[in-house]
């Protein structure tokens, strides 16, 4: 007899042995029982959760000869042929290869016309049904809404979205979940012990982390461990067998982020490379082991979290102590947008190697109660917040004394004497027209729509600036990203200090009402880049100026 592989050798011979689908094996025992069978029926759920092998087991059930009955003998001739695939009444089909109407019509609307040959029921079982041509679906709409009494469809899809809503009205839906970890861990051992194989502990969890959930890809997975390692499975050999990082691995590489040894981690990433690491399992595991170090620092007292022994499970809520949950979150999201490059990327080293040098290099989250309390205490130190300024800038400062009520903004100001500004409403106001002048050596056009704003307020680091009625066009630009983006690097560059600005729009203040505004007077065509040019060489005049 040939060989047999584990998925088929150990696979469900009645409702009974079917592993964590308990939902789908109540319902159809009792609808069995009670004699409340449905014509059409929709298995959906991942892979390898059992969605065939029910459907199987189900057939079995109706045709036995002793049912239909919820138990199944396996021994009588109609159960034995449904095993062995070549029962009469029972047709299995697998949508993915036949997938045109002519196949329906071959293989059921013509068939349903006939009663059973040996069974009782004639059981139609379609794997991957979402594959289905729409004038398939179409051919077998009417069919599956009234069919003769001993005909049942059992459909079996992995993504029950793709299936017409008009044949999901008609069926029984059943979904069948993952396998849970702890169930495939337990699932592998038995059959380890019933094969006779001793297998480390670690090499099970392995196995079956790896098979995501799925019964049919684990067994799978231990029939390549056996061909590869004999009756003696460890760690190591499924390690070298699936081309997996070994564990150690990603312990190694927190520690070299924690100490920021660059020069240690590109040559961890240069040893792993040439020992023929897959770069996308690589990141896949980096992922996943900073996953695990958050888990055990937000919810570590849950093992359920976990698809680890015992003994990872403890080493991880030891380590995940020296890094914050913000710090986890910012080295996770650099690893996932790691994972989407490589995908795309013709360079996945290069890119493997800046993001490594990112998580190295990235300093440490403070939150913003510490950040307060850090300027509190400057506050209270120093009478107010310093802005450091670079020793030749010349900024003016307001004097201590109080300002002359007649006199302009900034007459009273002063230049520093140290290299120091105590940043007030007064000294911005001031100090604007040199934001002005540096945003006009950058973009001009945004230069013509900031000096229609005029400064309101500045409070708790919030710098207000209103435009007048008539100056939306001139607000929306300034608002756009890249532009605010321009003006705060230019208000950091002349006060040495970050603002988060605002804008308000005045309806009942006009454009001439506006101080600081520019008028019709102040402008000049040398201003605009390139418009001189123009008028100069093509003999251009100027018409009017109007607001941009």
């Amino acid at each position: 007899m040939s060989y047999l592989v584990m998925a088929r050798k150990y696979r469900p011979m009645g409702f009974g042995e079917v592993v964590d689908q308990k939902h789908v094996v109540t319902t159809l025992v009792n609808a069995i029982n009670s004699k409340r069978i449905a014509h059409a029926y929709l298995f959906s759920g991942p892979r390898g959760t059992g969605k065939t092998t029910v459907a199987r087991i189900l057939a079995k059930a109706l045709n036995c000869e002793k049912g239909p009955t919820s138990e199944p003998c396996n021994q009588c001739s109609a159960c034995q042929e449904i095993n062995a695939g070549r029962s009469i009444d029972v047709f299995e089909m697998d949508a993915a290869s036949k997938s045109k109407v002519e196949d329906i019509r071959g293989l059921i609307i013509e068939g349903v016309k006939y009663a059973p040959v040996r069974g009782k029921y004639k059981v139609y079982i379609i794997d991957e049904v979402q594959m289905l041509s729409d004038s398939a679906f179409d051919a077998l709409l009417k069919t599956i809404e009234e069919p003769p009494a001993n005909v049942v469809f059992i459909f079996a899809t992995t993504a029950p979205q793709d299936v017409p809503p008009t044949i999901l009205s008609r069926c029984q839906r059943f979904e069948f979940k993952r396998i849970p970890f702890n169930d495939l861990v337990e699932t592998i051992s038995t059959i380890s012990q019933k094969e006779g194989l001793e297998m480390e502990k670690e090499a099970i969890y392995t196995l079956a982390r790896k098979a995501d959930g799925s019964l049919r890809d684990s067994l799978s997975l231990l029939d390549q461990m056996i061909a590869f390692g004999g009756k003696k499975i460890t760690k190591k050999i499924v390690d070298q067998t699936l081309g997996l990082v070994e564990q150690e691995i990603y312990f190694d590489l927190t520690k070299i982020i924690l100490e920021k040894e660059s020069k240690k981690g590109l040559e961890l990433l240069e040893s792993l490379i040439d020992s023929g690491v897959d770069l996308q399992e690589l990141v896949a595991g980096i992922l996943e082991h900073l996953r695990n170090l958050l888990v055990a620092k937000v919810g570590g007292e849950s093992e359920r979290l976990f698809d680890l022994s015992e003994h990872y499970i403890e080493r991880y809520k030891k380590e995940s102590e020296s890094f914050s949950e913000t710090d986890l979150l910012r080295m996770i999201k650099i690893v996932v947008d790691l994972n989407y490059t490589l995908k795309r990327t013709t360079e996945p080293r290069i890119h493997l190697e800046i993001s490594l040098l990112k998580l190295i290099k990235m300093d440490s989250s403070v939150s913003i109660e510490t950040l307060l309390e850090r300027l509190g205490q400057a506050g209270s130190e120093g009478g107010g917040i310093e802005y450091k300024v670079p020793p030749k800038k010349e900024i003016s400062q307001i004097k201590d004394s109080p300002q002359d009520e007649n006199s302009e903004p900034g007459e009273n100001l002063k230049k520093p004497d140290q290299n120091s500004l105590s940043l007030n409403l007064e000294a911005l106001k001031a100090n604007w027209p040199e934001v002005l002048n540096k945003v006009k050596e950058r973009k001009a056009s945004l230069w013509s729509c900031l000096s229609h704003a005029e400064i309101v307020s500045l409070d708790n680091g919030v710098l207000l600036l209103e435009f007048s009625n008539g100056t939306e066009f001139h607000k929306k630009h300034v608002e756009k990203k890249d532009n605010l983006k321009e003006i705060r690097e230019i208000i950091n560059q002349v006060f040495q200090s970050d603002f988060r600005i605002n804008f308000l729009l005045n309806e009942k203040k006009t454009n001439s009402q506006q101080k600081g505004s520019v008028t019709r007077s102040d402008f000049h065509y040398q201003d605009i880049p390139g418009l001189k040019d123009i008028i100069d060489n093509l003999g251009g005049e100027i018409i009017d100026k109007k607001p941009i």
